[in-house]
């Protein structure tokens, strides 16, 4: 008995030398290959056995050096080359150490400064502050708190 060929191989395989593309993982990828085709790693060439997989075990882990110690650590790939831009750290308390010595201020929703000036010129508590600036009043309430703790005893 004769094996029928597929007349969608001819034209997969015309399509891949169109475009310089190996012929059996094209096949593949249409599911007209009665075989899996090797899998190579992009970076390294080696054979994945693992399916779903672009690199190889080894390949998918690379060196980064801390930005605050400089301690070498290894980070999965995708996570480094997806924001090429991010900084990279060994552990959490280096990145504090990071943010510490950059004086990077610590980033508020609201604005206190505008509330506790809002609140001197105008007396008003923390409901009336609330309405005016379209704040949460339990915000606008620990923000007054804070600050009137921060505030020197003016009767001293």
């Amino acid at each position: 008995m004769s094996s029928v060929v597929s007349p969608c191989i001819a034209y997969y395989s015309l399509l891949a030398a169109i475009f310089a593309k190996d012929r059996d993982e094209v096949l593949a990828r249409k599911g007209l290959l009665r075989y899996e085709p090797k899998r190579l790693c992009r970076s390294c060439g080696q054979e994945i056995a693992e399916r779903g997989k672009v690199y190889c075990a080894a390949c998918r882990l690379i060196p980064v050096a801390c930005e605050n110690c400089g301690q070498v650590v290894e980070r999965r790939r995708a996570d480094v080359l997806k924001k090429p831009s991010q900084h990279q750290f060994c552990d959490h308390l280096c990145h504090g150490q990071w943010l510490h010595q950059r004086g990077l201020p610590g980033r508020r929703k609201w604005n206190w400064e505008k509330v506790w000036a809002t609140h001197l010129a105008t007396g008003y508590g923390d409901v009336r502050l609330s309405r005016l600036l379209g704040i949460p009043q339990s915000t606008v309430f620990k923000i007054l708190r804070t600050m009137e703790e921060r505030r020197p005893n003016s009767h001293d």
